[in-house]
């Protein structure tokens, strides 16, 4: 047999080079609207050859300064792929923002998920929380609510009703009354006596014990004690929760209603609109011996500016997309909505169903039905609520599972929290129970009564 012969062979492949000014243009996409402005303020501050236009400027436009009219007419779509549209290889690098304290709003979200399943219900809750003030208080009235959502208000009740199952206790109450009833029932203290208290605000406010008394039928000394319990109770729970207050949200895009059509379009007070200096530019560049550094900074301009109209026109694509698919619920109300898949949309779109999950997160559509979060109207076929429930079920396993002092519910609750797994003490016993774990109570009774058996075994 011969030796064999060495061959030189040339193979012709495709990669995508990830350059810095790509991973800018896919981080862009993940942005909301603050921090965005966060991020080109930081720019502007570095690059002198950037400036921010003036929403009122009355200097004429070129192609080069503005994004034209981001308009969508649904029904009418026209959409393309782009030839800048990224891949596969571009998504390991979208996780390079700075870590951010999480605020109320993402702590109940996450709560949301956990404990509402069906797309109608997280769609309400959506609704009810973009209407939560920054005490925690439920500024809305849910007759309205159903009423643009187009459903029963009983619909809206029932979501209420776990929305007040929530941590900070007493969130989504709308009253001091109802915010104190909600404390004291997650705490296990609400009793017919509590609930005559409370009806009877006015005269608490006064200390008229001889009153309450009276009114609570029970002694003095048991209404001094019921009076230090509301005394602890906190009549803002928003305000002295550890998380940030609800930041204002801002809709990225405006659905508008003409009979049965509908106009998508980003809104343009938000849309942040650069342009280059180029008086400055020409005065630099002609006496600057810094040539390089001008050349560079001027580029970074014109990738950021065409970032920027990249991302807006993705995200007005996705958008129309989803109004497209959600036309029903947008006519007829919350009992319509669609289930959605990101592939879906980004079929439509012709874009990687990455780019339209980025595009989702902490972006906002005003419609005629109320302010949404995108995401609102995907019902992905990953289902990530049972993906989180199991998790949290197996930690509240193992933490029964190796108590030395018998854990109640709320316990249970507060060290998940401290976890990083924020869940109402409700929840915690409806995935105890569905476990077959008994109660704190039941395990007690348990537990004397086998350490009263081995008592007996070993006299």
């Amino acid at each position: 047999m011969s030796p064999p012969v060495p061959r030189l062979e040339i193979k012709t492949s495709q990669s995508l080079t990830m350059t810095a000014g790509l991973r800018q243009a896919i981080g862009l996409l993940q942005l909301s609207n603050q921090e965005l402005d966060a991020y080109l303020t930081k720019e502007l501050e570095q690059n002198p050859f950037l400036e921010r236009e003036d929403i009122d400027d009355d200097r004429p436009e070129t192609d080069e300064e503005t994004y034209g009219d981001w308009q969508e007419e649904v029904g009418n779509m026209d959409i393309r792929k782009s030839a800048s549209d990224d891949d596969d290889a571009a998504l390991a690098y979208l996780n390079n923002l700075p870590d951010t304290r999480k605020s109320l709003r993402e702590h109940i979200q996450e709560q949301i998920n956990i404990d509402l399943k069906t797309q109608a219900q997280q769609i309400i809750a959506a609704d009810l929380l973009a209407a939560l003030e920054p005490t925690g208080y439920l500024a809305c009235d849910i007759n309205e609510v159903a009423k643009r959502l187009g459903c029963p208000k009983k619909q809206v009740q029932q979501v209420l009703d776990v929305l007040q199952t929530f941590s900070p206790a007493g969130i989504f109450a709308r009253s001091l009354k109802e915010c104190m009833l909600i404390q004291l029932r997650e705490a296990g203290l609400l009793t017919q006596p509590f609930n005559i208290m409370l009806d009877n605000l006015e005269v608490l406010a006064r200390g008229d014990i001889s009153k309450l008394k009276n009114l609570c039928k029970v002694d003095e000394d048991e209404i001094r004690r019921m009076i230090a319990c509301i005394r602890k109770l906190n009549p803002k729970p928003a305000v002295g929760f550890d998380f940030q207050d609800l930041a204002p949200v801002i809709a990225d895009v405006i659905v508008r209603q003409y009979g049965s059509q509908f106009k998508v379009e980003l809104n343009q007070a938000t849309l942040p609109r650069l342009l280059i200096n180029n008086t400055y530019v020409a005065q630099i560049s002609s006496c600057s011996a810094e040539q390089k550094f001008v050349t560079d900074r001027i580029k970074s301009a014109n990738w950021l500016i065409k970032a920027l109209n990249q991302r807006a026109q993705t995200i007005l694509k996705v958008a129309a997309a989803i109004v497209q698919q959600q036309n029903d619920f947008l006519l007829l109300g919350v009992d319509h909505l669609k289930p959605m898949a990101l592939k879906d949309v980004a079929q439509i779109i012709h874009m990687h169903e990455s780019t339209v999950s980025r595009v989702t997160s902490n972006k906002y559509m005003q419609t005629p039905r109320g302010l949404f979060e995108l995401k609102y109207f995907f019902s992905g076929s990953v289902n990530n609520e049972d993906v989180a429930a199991n998790a949290i079920k197996h930690l509240i396993k193992q933490m029964i599972a190796t108590e030395t002092e018998v854990l109640p519910d709320d316990r249970l609750a507060g060290m998940l929290s401290q976890k990083g797994t924020p869940i109402a003490r409700r929840t915690v016993a409806k995935y105890r129970e569905a476990m077959g774990i008994p109660s704190s109570a039941m395990r007690k009774r348990s537990r004397k009564l086998k350490a009263g058996m081995r008592g007996k075994a070993d006299s």
